[in-house]
């Protein structure tokens, strides 16, 4: 399967690839097939070569693996969100010995503590710990499937990070249409981003 180019896209797709501000926390929704997954990787390449050190996440995992291969493949790093967050806490030294915080669900389930992962890190307070744990600029492809307190989250820890004058952008894509709960969750959370 050939990744479509730049000149490949459509009117729509290349507007929205000229003109989302690089140097904002922004979301870009639009309905299945309408190319989020292609400009989310068109977005990060644009990124890359602008210096803004750019990671896309993704929530599947078999197309996280579909963008890293082929004719797709690029420099940018793609993962899941459970790679990019273990990698990005355990990366950091100022964190080391430190548990990653979970909520544990059951015996067999648990997931991010969001609200002491903010509560850790709002603590660092001086820059040079802090430019450890800048992920330069996150890209999230199939946001609708994230957490809502992931996105409250990221976006607190993008405004420390900004107060230490250290870019640390957001931009999300997703399908407004794929859950109920999603137009409210955009709203509070973009909301909050301007």
């Amino acid at each position: 399967m050939r990744f479509p180019k730049i000149i490949d896209l459509d009117q729509e797709q290349r507007q929205v690839f000229n003109n989302a501000p690089s140097d904002k926390n922004i979301v870009i929704t639009g309905s299945p097939g309408t190319g989020k997954t292609i400009m989310a990787l068109h977005r990060a390449m644009k990124l890359a070569q602008l210096g803004k050190k750019p990671h896309l996440i993704m929530y599947n995992r078999v197309l996280a693996k579909y963008t890293n291969s082929g004719e797709s493949k690029t420099d940018v790093k793609v993962s899941t969100m459970h790679k990019w967050i273990y990698d990005w806490w355990k990366g950091a030294a100022i964190l080391k010995g430190k548990k990653l915080p979970m909520v544990i669900i059951d015996k067999y389930n648990k997931k991010f503590d969001w609200k002491a992962i903010f509560q850790e890190i709002i603590q660092i307070n001086n820059k040079k710990d802090l430019e450890e744990l800048n992920w330069g600029h996150l890209l999230i492809d199939e946001g609708q499937d994230f957490e809502e307190e992931m996105y409250f989250t990221l976006n607190a820890l993008s405004g420390h990070f900004k107060s230490y004058e250290l870019e640390c952008m957001i931009t999300v894509f997703a399908d407004d249409n794929q859950r109920l709960q999603i137009s409210s969750k955009w709203r509070r959370c973009s909301d909050s981003w301007r």
